[in-house]
């Protein structure tokens, strides 16, 4: 059966750590809102989990075909900024928010994953 549900994960080349996320997801969240077509931050965020600096927002905007709910984050992996959603139709939204803040409190990345990732390429 089809689960309407995406997740996505970009692992920039631009460089960051907790001070960069901290400077630019104002810009990321007021890009979005003004870009993006019908979009409402229902809310914004900010936490450690395991050890990870996580910044977040959640927003509900208009596809081509019904409006989907997601939460976007944004955290620093090696130096590069990697930016992360997770989306659903919002019609579904009481169903999989719980969901969605599950995943990301479970967001953990092996320091040497991380580092193996980064040496090759």
């Amino acid at each position: 059966p089809y689960l309407p549900f995406g997740i996505t994960f970009t692992v920039t080349n631009i460089p960051g750590d907790k001070t960069y996320i901290e400077q630019m997801f104002p810009y990321m969240v007021r890009t979005v809102k003004t870009v993006g077509p019908n979009v409402r931050i229902l809310s914004t965020g900010k936490k450690v989990i395991h050890d990870i600096y996580v910044r977040w927002f959640e927003a509900i905007s208009q596809t081509i075909t019904e409006p989907s709910y997601r939460t976007v984050f944004v955290f620093a992996l090696d130096g590069r900024v990697v930016i992360g959603c997770l989306t659903c139709p919002s019609r579904l939204k009481k169903r999989y928010q719980p969901v969605m803040e599950e995943m990301l409190e479970s967001l953990q990345i092996p320091q040497e994953l991380a580092k193996e990732d980064g040496e090759n390429e």
